[in-house]
């Protein structure tokens, strides 16, 4: 029995963008696009309707306060099981960092090649973050200044065994559970459990907080 495919809604309000984005992925059979929305109001509509995998999201939508972030938010809100991975041609480091903290597991800019966004996709699946490169180092570029910003001293965390520090390294290059796996050469259930421990030792709730607090405290290479 072949797997369930992944069932995305595109949301931007350019049509043709929309066209591009759903050819792009007719390619790939793991995919479906299920339906496309142009604004906020409608994305939020047919995510109720649809029930989704993954939105693709633009960041602009054509309207100032009910832009793509603010739309992440709201889906989240109301559909927490919801993926959501912005597809943009904006890449300021306030837009990205708003993205994210608004919930959204992905940011990728629209040049993006059709391979390359459907390794993003069964990436976010799979239970990892997918970025583009230019995105990934202004993001670290964003988080090196908080620290660099930051007179907190860092908080004591409790001593991660070698194992558990080479799974925290791989998470924070945005891989998933399967990816760490085949790196490590380890079941996604023992990637899972160490995971778990992860989270646990470092007073965290999630994989994103748990890379915030590896970069500020230092504890992987940046």
């Amino acid at each position: 029995m072949s797997a369930p495919k992944t069932r995305i809604l595109l949301v931007d309000d350019h049509p043709m963008v929309r066209k591009g984005i759903r050819i792009m992925l007719s390619d790939y059979p793991e995919f479906e696009v299920v339906g496309e929305a142009e604004n906020s109001d409608d994305s939020l509509q047919k995510v109720g309707t649809l029930k989704p995998d993954v939105v693709l999201m633009d960041i602009n939508l054509g309207h100032v306060e009910k832009d793509g972030v603010y739309t992440t938010r709201e889906i989240l809100a109301h559909y927490p099981a919801t993926l959501v991975v912005i597809l943009s041609m904006v890449e300021n480091e306030t837009e990205i960092r708003s993205a994210i903290e608004a919930g959204a597991v992905g940011y990728l800019l629209k040049d993006i090649e059709g391979v390359e966004l459907a390794r993003a996709l069964e990436t976010v699946r799979a239970g990892g973050s997918a970025m583009s490169p230019q995105v990934s180092r202004k993001v670290l570029r964003e988080f090196t200044g908080m620290l660099t910003r930051s007179s907190q001293p860092h908080e004591k965390t409790e001593a991660l065994s070698e194992k558990e520090q080479e799974v925290l390294a791989l998470l924070c290059q945005g891989k998933s559970n399967r990816d760490i796996g085949a790196c490590l050469f380890i079941t996604e259930k023992t990637v899972k459990s160490h995971i778990t421990s992860i989270l646990r030792k470092l007073g965290v709730k999630d994989r994103t907080q748990a890379v915030i607090k590896a970069i500020q405290n230092k504890m992987v290479e940046l």
